[in-house]
């Protein structure tokens, strides 16, 4: 079918591998039209940080529709050419200890769709749907390409795809031949979907996932294929998290804040206490102590029950296609931590659970800042100075 006013053609592309999977842990089942369309109302909902509550349900639902019948089907995803099943002899994870193979940590190797694989859809509107729905899809297909993946770890660069289709004035992220002018198309689309964002006085964090005045995007340097740029990613990554929660044997005379903090929680956390920075990655958070063969556990729960929730990481990893090469990206969107009705838990060995305050902002932006002498690397001695200080680029 053809591109019109409620219909849209679009391939994807994968730049990484994708792991998707199956009832069978052998094999996969591709990119699925209700993948696809939970994708698309994520992104979707990341371009509107001003909605709400039910007011972002009921917009939502125009456009994609919902299970109310008197809204039903607003959006159908139509397969045309689908990916074919993976070759078993083509399974990527990396060498372990490689920066890819910490950021796939956890996936089924046999799900895997191998990067180059291409799927085909048509996206097709019901009649009756808000005037602009296809524009703004065309916008969620945008940001997708630009920062998003598919399957397992996708947040962490696995399943980084490109997307093939009419963006209108949108400039493709995927075409740039050079790390500037990457830069350059991110900023123009990004201020074409969210014109006047970054205009006006700074706003509180939107309360769901969402781009906002205080959101971060920066890009690294190109590598020569999406293994060494997904390296990159995942060693830059595994290199400061390690630091932020390094014991004395790591680094002597040094110990990174969380290590810090979790030790002295070992006889009892003081209620209210702040968590540790790196719960800001995402929770449940594990904290393993080799010596004594314990682990401390930080969680999200709903207050007063016991069921342990999960909070997303709001660090997204990206590699991008540049040409003959490829170039890392990493989008961090802050929002409200939690919903009010939700609390974050310590379990320490032995010892009772206890609340304690949401993680602040201070980790991620350090991640891109640097700017904490207590961040320290060994062997070497090195102080972290963050990824803008070690040639990346900052877009936003």
């Amino acid at each position: 079918m053809p591109d019109g006013p409620n219909g849209i053609d679009v391939t994807f592309e994968l730049i990484t591998p994708a792991y998707a999977g199956a009832a069978e842990t052998s094999c996969t089942d591709g990119l699925r039209p209700p993948t696809l369309k939970a994708l698309l109302r994520f992104w979707w909902r990341a371009m509107h940080p001003e909605l709400k509550g039910r007011k972002l349900f009921c917009r939502e639902s125009e456009i994609f529709g919902s299970t109310d019948p008197k809204v039903g089907q607003r959006l159908r995803v139509m397969p045309a050419a689908m990916w074919r099943p993976p070759d078993p002899q083509n399974r990527d994870f990396g060498r372990a200890g490689s920066g890819r193979s910490y950021l796939g940590y956890g996936i089924p190797a046999g799900q895997m769709i191998a990067p180059g694989e291409r799927a085909e859809f048509a996206l097709v509107l019901a009649a009756g749907v808000p005037r602009g729905a296809a524009d703004e899809l065309r916008g969620s297909l945008w940001l997708l390409s630009a920062f998003g993946g598919v399957g397992g770890r996708s947040r962490r660069g696995w399943g980084s795809v490109r997307v093939v289709t009419d963006f209108g004035s949108l400039p493709c992220p995927h075409s740039a031949s050079t790390v500037q002018e990457v830069k350059d198309r991110l900023s123009q689309g990004l201020n074409r979907v969210f014109p006047g964002l970054r205009a006006g006085p700074t706003q509180n964090p939107p309360e769901h996932s969402a781009f906002s005045r205080v959101s971060r995007i920066a890009v690294g340097q190109p590598g020569d294929s999406w293994q060494q740029a997904l390296d990159w990613l995942g060693e830059e990554f595994r290199s400061y998290r390690q630091i932020l929660g390094a014991r004395r044997g790591h680094a002597p005379g040094e110990v990174g804040p969380d290590f810090e903090k979790r030790a002295g929680w070992l006889g009892g956390v003081p209620r209210g206490d702040l968590a540790p920075f790196g719960s800001a990655f995402g929770l449940p958070h594990n904290a393993y102590f080799r010596g004594r063969g314990d682990t401390m556990r930080v969680g999200a729960y709903p207050r007063r029950e016991r069921e342990e929730a999960r909070r997303a990481s709001p660090l997204f990893l990206k590699v991008l296609r540049m040409g003959d090469h490829c170039v890392p990206v990493a989008l961090w969107l802050p929002s409200q931590f939690l919903p009010d009705t939700y609390e974050v838990r310590v379990k320490p060995p032995g010892r009772r659970e206890a609340a304690v305050s949401p993680p602040d902002d201070q980790a991620i932006n350090w991640f891109f800042d640097g700017g904490n002498d207590k961040l320290v690397s060994y062997p070497g001695r090195r102080v972290w100075q963050g990824i803008l200080r070690q040639g990346w680029t900052q877009v936003w």
